[in-house]
């Protein structure tokens, strides 16, 4: 894919992610030329921030790398990321039941959280600085 996109293609604005299961391992990296962001994800209950899997892809990557949580069972508890210095670039809540079970009060603590940037509060760029 990397190879049609870039040398075929010639495309040079692609955005590449890597994801690792919740266990990362170093065999499945292959290398910071063909990885822009990578992650992990888990299904886990609970506002556990996930620092151990969180630490395990930065020393995959390196700390340079932005790092996600790409697919949660349960956002992480903000405050619990700042304390643990576990700063994911984003997660992405699982839909259906996973969004369903959890309570709605904590959801909504977390996106309110200033450290929470929601899709509308992303600034409009476009009609900020125009377009070129």
């Amino acid at each position: 894919m990397y190879n049609y996109f870039v040398n075929e293609r010639k495309l040079n604005n692609l955005i590449w992610v890597l994801c690792f299961s919740g266990n990362p391992e170093a065999e499945w990296y292959p290398g910071k030329k063909y990885v822009d962001i990578a992650g992990a994800d888990t299904y886990h209950v609970g506002d556990d921030p996930k620092t151990e899997m969180y630490r395990n892809v930065k020393a995959i990557v390196g700390e340079k790398m932005p790092v996600v949580y790409h697919e949660c069972g349960t956002p992480p508890n903000p405050d619990k990321c700042l304390q643990e210095k576990t700063m994911w670039l984003w997660w992405m809540e699982w839909h259906t039941s996973h969004l369903q079970n959890i309570d709605k009060e904590y959801l909504k603590t977390v996106y309110q959280h200033k450290l929470i940037i929601t899709l509308d509060e992303v600034p409009d760029i476009v009609k900020n600085f125009g377009y070129n």
